[in-house]
C-alpha cells in the first residue's frame, strides 16, 4: 500500500533531504545499559537513510533533525534493549520531562535507563530485574542527552 507524504509535516520541520532521503546520524557513542561508560568524543560514523514516506509512516510526528542513533552496551535494559541494539534518541529533550527511557550522563558516565520521578528524586530503573534501581536527587549532577523514542535491532 502506498503512503502519501504529508507535505505539511515535511514543511513544518523544514527537513533537509540528503540524496532524496531523510538521514539520521549514527553517533560513535556507546550508552551503557549497565554500569556506565565514559564518553569523551562524539562523532558521526554513518547515517541511516529512509525515503520520506517510509520515515513519516514509521516516525510520524518526529523531526528527524532532532534524532540521533546510539549503540547500546550491556544487558541491564533487556528485554527493552539488547547489547548491540541501536536506540533512536530525541536530542532536544535535555532535562527530565516525564517518565521514560533517557540517555543521560551522571557522575561522568553515560547511561540509557528508565527514569521515574518519585517525590524529590529520580528513580533510575533497569528493565532487567537482575539490576537494582538507584536514585538521583535534584542536588546531584544530572544532564540528559536525550529521550529514547525507538529501538532498532542490531544492524
Amino acid at each position: 500500500m502506498a503512503t502519501m507524504i504529508n507535505e505539511d509535516e515535511m514543511n513544518k520541520y523544514a527537513i533537509q533531504l540528503v540524496d532524496d532521503a531523510v538521514a539520521i546520524d549514527v553517533l560513535d557513542v556507546e550508552v551503557s545499559a549497565g554500569f556506565g561508560v565514559t564518553t569523551d568524543l562524539t562523532e558521526v560514523i554513518r547515517q541511516v537513510r529512509y525515503n520520506p514516506a517510509q520515515f513519516y509512516e514509521i516516525y510520524s510526528g518526529l523531526n528527524p533533525d532532532n534524532m540521533k542513533i546510539v549503540n547500546i552496551k550491556g544487558d541491564s535494559m533487556f528485554p527493552t534493549f539488547s547489547h548491540g541494539d541501536l536506540a533512536f534518541v530525541d536530542i532536544t529533550i535535555t532535562s527530565f520531562d516525564g517518565d521514560g527511557v533517557y540517555v543521560f550522563t551522571y557522575d561522568g558516565h553515560t547511561y540509557i535507563k528508565r527514569l521515574q520521578k518519585a517525590g524529590r528524586v529520580l528513580l533510575v530503573i533497569s528493565d532487567n530485574e537482575q539490576y537494582k534501581e538507584w536514585k538521583i536527587t535534584h542536588e546531584e549532577l544530572f544532564s540528559s542527552t536525550g529521550k529514547s523514542k525507538f529501538t532498532k535491532a542490531r544492524s
